[in-house]
């Protein structure tokens, strides 16, 4: 179904290093890289005899078995020319597509920060045009009349939900802060620990290859974990 090939589309997306911010919820920046074309593929196959086509399937056209032969080798290999043809033109169309849900994936990213930036924008606007009721500048009003205790209520909340957004702000970006530096000091601590892992393993190496013991008997070299691994836990 549709679905369902959307959701192992992002899937294999999100495993990526290039496309795994088209997935997430980061809003695109000017610094993002606009994706580039994918290369396509170059065939040089030779272009079939489509004459054959017109090959007529009556045997009395032929003059006997050989002549017939013939005219069956050449449409067998008109055929698997034109097979390579046909092939080379799906791949170049998968391509095609790949880029084109790439693309469209990063106009709809476009679209949601732009969205946000004038939602924002308006509502900054709606904020800056809260005029007090009543008469015009300079006349006297009654502060305790309804319509001076709503305004000064939206007012209110509107600076209290603006305080809560810079409050917010500011504690994911503390958060941030604070993941990547507790990633970076794992990392390291990951990189020594292999360090020394290394350093035992080749030591037995040695001792297993001066007692002649073969190699495929060796034990496997440590491998550790890849930062892109531990930055997705």
């Amino acid at each position: 179904t549709p679905s369902k090939r959307m959701r192992i589309l992002t899937s294999n997306l999100s495993a990526t290093s290039s496309g795994s911010f088209l997935t997430s919820k980061t809003p695109y920046g000017s610094s993002t890289p606009f994706p580039r074309l994918l290369s396509h593929s170059s065939h040089e196959v030779t272009e079939p005899d489509w004459s054959l086509i017109h090959t007529s399937s009556d045997s009395r056209q032929y003059l006997g078995k050989e002549s017939m032969a013939r005219k069956i080798n050449r449409l067998v290999e008109a055929l698997r020319q034109a097979k390579l043809v046909v092939d080379g033109l799906r791949e170049n169309e998968e391509i095609y597509m790949a880029q084109s849900v790439l693309q469209d994936m990063t106009l709809v990213k476009m679209n949601k920060t732009i969205r946000a930036r004038e939602e924002e924008k308006a509502a900054k606007q709606n904020r800056e045009n809260l005029a007090l009721p009543g008469p015009g500048e300079g006349y006297g009003r009654i502060w305790s009349t309804q319509e001076i205790l709503d305004y000064k209520r939206k007012k209110r909340e509107e600076e209290e939900r603006d305080e809560m957004e810079k409050e917010k702000r500011r504690n994911d970006k503390k958060d941030i802060a604070e993941k990547k530096k507790a990633i970076e000091l794992e990392w390291k601590k990951i990189l020594a620990e292999h360090q020394t892992a290394v350093e035992s393993w080749e030591t037995v190496c040695q001792k297993l290859k001066d007692e002649g013991i073969k190699k495929k008997d060796w034990p496997r070299k440590p491998s550790h974990i890849s930062k892109k691994e531990l930055t997705s836990q």
